[in-house]
């Protein structure tokens, strides 16, 4: 009979996900991903300051992920770092990712790229899916480079929004041209519009 993956990794996992910020809790779950990586299927959200931990621990490793877990890990561009290398899809997606995500204290930030060619892409699965395995006081979407929004992308916002649940969806930094379009399309119910 095949023996299951030891309980020193899940205690690991488990240990880590409770303090993701502890240097010797990173440094344990680095150890317990020497000899294999870390079976991580019950991991459904990476919290922010996990990955922010994680862009700068070496040795990590996971197996498993759930789908918005793994698109988590690389949209942040952790995959490399964690071993994990993307399918033909995913590079693609990733190739011309409209935005870019990264942490900001314990809060993930989507920062829009201003390229009306790179954001005709947004309604890909994959560009909202990441959402639903992050775990976060907020979401920021950074509309800084955005001078108006269309439908894409609000459907887009709309899908990240229902993907983060039950964390808040911020618009930060929207010109007040975008502003204006949100709240007229009464979008402030849904998300905070700053």
């Amino acid at each position: 009979m095949p023996e299951g993956p030891s309980p020193a990794p899940s205690a690991a996992l488990t240990a880590w996900l409770a303090a993701p910020a502890d240097p010797q809790r990173i440094a344990a779950l680095a150890s317990a991903s020497r000899l294999a990586p870390i079976p991580a299927a019950t991991l459904d959200r990476i919290p922010a300051q996990g990955l922010h931990a994680l862009m700068h621990a070496d040795g990590v490793r996971f197996a498993d992920l759930r789908p918005a877990v793994r698109a988590a890990v690389l949209v942040t561009g952790l995959g490399p770092r964690l071993g994990i290398v993307p399918d033909v899809a995913e590079r693609r997606d990733l190739d011309h990712m409209p935005f870019v995500v990264h942490t900001d204290g314990d809060c993930i930030v989507a920062d829009i790229n201003g390229s009306s060619e790179r954001r005709s892409g947004f309604g890909q699965p994959f560009y909202h899916q990441w959402a639903g395995g992050v775990e976060a006081p907020a979401l920021i979407v950074d509309c800084h480079r955005l001078e108006h929004v269309n439908s894409v992308l609000i459907a887009w916002m709309l899908q990240v929004a229902q993907s983060a649940k039950p964390t808040r969806l911020k618009v930060h930094r929207a010109r007040l041209q975008v502003v204006t379009q949100l709240k007229q399309l009464r979008l402030d119910h849904l998300m905070v519009i700053e």
